[in-house]
């Protein structure tokens, strides 16, 4: 009796061994099968080799159920590399029995133009859509809660993807070089942004953070060369904003955002912990109540910049919007909107700046500005009558200075120091003391 389940064992263990020495176990109508679990009665598909796949050509349906030795066999999961590098292939029908999608599954799929993916999937590996470069569309099942590394790289006419709420993740290089992009609603719950996750979306214009992420991590969406307005949703959580260890980089820049890009507006109501980065382009920058920024630099071409209440600058270097508040570099700025009820910064302008920049700050506080060190040098301190929040008129226009007299009337190239009468281009005339 011992001898006959010693031969048992060894005949078991010799067939285990055959079956996972080959790629596969049976083959159906040219789909390769290898068994996952004999007492469930379920398969997955899976790669054979690179020759079966470009060879393989127009719409494949993979059944809900196969027949192995007698028996019926569920399809349950599409193994990794499953169908690779199936240039010729139109098209490619999942049953509504398959939970999961193996990593680069459906990698190079290049003829495919749309995929729709059955509910019951709740796994899409990395790479499973990496360079399906006409794939436009796709459905992402509710029971998926993360996009995994490089999922949908390169698919460069990809347009259309609803993120279910329950993603968190959004990982690494996961819709990187998805050109076709004009605008991507992030998911309600998104926690986390990986590295270079939406890097060479050329196409997306405007884009909202919400809430609930914390951490966006280096180059998320570098080389967005479109992108013009990005807005932080209001949360009383920090957002790090950062490279892999959570600190600055020291002298290498890892930007987030492309510094020689083309936003425009950027709106946050929230901190912003570790922001290395320049916005070269940027015109807007609106600042919620409660928040502080470290890290931060504008370029040349900064308009309109607004502080609501409660505002803090985290500055290391004299050149950032910070404790130094100075603003002398932003010749182009037109104005400043200032929601505290009391100056809780001072800005450094130039002459010319405190002449034609319009300062705005709270009605009920326009006497205190007044008689407030920096603030009284603008000549356009005016009051405003609104409730907190971020309403600015961007088409207020300055008058011009035409001329700089002394008190003995004597003209004068700029402003001087003591009092100065001006004059300007609509004819009006002005007495400033500097």
């Amino acid at each position: 009796m011992t001898r006959y389940y010693t031969t048992l064992l060894m005949f078991m263990l010799v067939a285990l061994t055959s079956l996972s020495a080959n790629a596969y176990d049976f083959e159906v109508d040219g789909i390769f099968y290898r068994i996952l679990s004999a007492q469930d009665r379920t398969c997955e598909v899976v790669y054979d080799n690179s020759d079966v796949n470009e060879a393989r050509e127009g719409d494949i349906v993979i059944p809900q159920n196969v027949e192995f030795r007698g028996s019926e066999i569920t399809v349950t999961r599409i193994g990794s590399g499953a169908f690779r590098d199936c240039y010729n292939v139109s098209s490619i029908s999942l049953p509504a029995t398959v939970t999961i999608i193996e990593s680069d599954a459906f990698e190079n799929c290049s003829k495919i133009v749309s995929m729709n993916l059955p509910e019951n999937v709740n796994y899409i590996g990395s790479g499973a859509f990496e360079g399906c470069s006409n794939l436009t569309s796709i459905n992402i099942p509710n029971s998926v809660s993360k996009i995994q590394k490089r999922t949908f790289s390169g698919c460069k006419k990809l347009e259309i993807v609803n993120l279910p709420s329950n993603v968190t993740t959004i990982d690494d290089y996961a819709f990187a070089n998805c050109m076709a992009f004009t605008k991507f609603e992030l998911p309600v719950n998104l926690i986390r942004i990986g590295e270079g996750a939406f890097n060479g979306c050329t196409s997306i214009c405007q884009l909202s953070i919400p809430s609930s992420v914390n951490y966006i991590n280096k180059e998320a969406f570098y080389n967005c060369t479109s992108l013009e307005f990005v807005e932080f949703e209001k949360s009383n959580k920090s957002l790090k904003i950062c490279s892999d260890n959570g600190m600055t980089i020291g002298y290498k820049a890892y930007y987030v955002f492309d510094p020689n890009g083309n936003l425009k507006t950027l709106k946050t109501d929230r901190t912003l912990i570790y922001f290395p980065a320049k916005f070269n382009s940027l015109i807007n920058l609106e600042l919620g109540d409660d928040v502080s920024v470290a890290e931060f630099t504008c370029g040349d071409n900064l308009e309109h910049i607004i502080f609501g209440q409660n505002t803090e600058f985290q500055s290391r270097t004299s050149s950032d919007i910070g404790m130094t508040t100075d603003f002398r570099k932003y010749s182009n700025l037109k104005s400043i909107k200032c929601y505290e009820s009391s100056p809780t910064f001072y800005p450094n302008c130039t002459q010319e700046q405190y002449l034609n920049v319009h300062a705005y700050v709270p009605n009920s506080s326009l006497e205190i500005y007044k008689s407030s060190s920096f603030w009284k040098n603008f000549w356009y301190l005016e009051g405003f009558d609104s409730a907190s929040g971020i309403e600015t008129n961007y088409s207020e226009t300055a008058k011009t200075p035409i001329q700089f007299l002394d008190i003995n009337g004597i003209v004068h190239k700029a402003p001087i120091k003591g009092l100065n009468i001006i004059k300007y281009s609509d004819g009006s005339t002005h007495k400033i003391y500097y």
